[in-house]
């Protein structure tokens, strides 16, 4: 699987003529690095998270001794202070961004996704995985079930939708919406 990769990746960087490879997920790191490094082809790894067990943080130590990136670019300074040491690579820190363009009061509309009657509307969005601690947002829906006049609205899509809509049942999150894909993030935000 690893070695078909590599091959694909070395086909598409050949082919198209690929300036720079930006590697987003440590896959990728592990998938591409070789590869850039045999074609001359600078990498950048992207690290956007802190959930790194300690064992991972040796491996990850041993293997980027011998297969650093050109540049680690971080979300996060604490994401840097993870990362930057075990890498030894050049790092820069570049914050997750947000089009004002697109996402400013009044862009979205309000009543496309916020339940009718709702005082208070609590959000969440993003991949429901883990990582993204989806979990605990159900838990803090489960405390408020009681009050009505606060709702929950959970947007994203994910491996685990299933067992979160399962958690949010057995915790008895009443008032809390599960949305699923949402096509304009602008109706989202402006519903909470």
């Amino acid at each position: 699987c690893l070695r078909d990769f590599r091959r694909e990746i070395a086909r598409v960087i050949e082919d198209r003529a690929i300036d720079v490879i930006f590697a987003a997920m440590p896959f990728s790191w592990i998938a591409a690095t070789d590869v850039a490094r045999r074609l001359g082809t600078p990498i950048v790894w992207r690290a956007g998270g802190t959930e790194c067990s300690p064992a991972l943080r040796r491996l990850l130590a041993i293997w980027a001794r011998f297969n650093r990136p050109d540049v680690l670019v971080c979300n996060g300074e604490s994401v840097r202070r993870l990362y930057a040491p075990l890498i030894g690579a050049p790092s820069v820190m570049i914050r997750n961004g947000i089009d004002h363009r697109q996402f400013h009061p009044g862009a979205g509309a309000r009543h496309v996704l916020r339940p009718a009657g709702s005082r208070l509307v609590v959000g969440f969005a993003g991949r429901l995985v883990p990582q993204k601690r989806p979990q605990d947002f159900i838990r803090a829906a489960a405390r408020f079930a009681a009050r009505d006049e606060v709702t929950f609205l959970l947007a994203g899509e994910g491996s685990r939708r299933a067992s979160y809509e399962g958690l949010a049942d057995e915790l008895g999150a009443r008032t809390l919406g599960v949305l699923g894909y949402v096509g304009d993030m602008r109706d989202f935000y402006a519903a909470c």
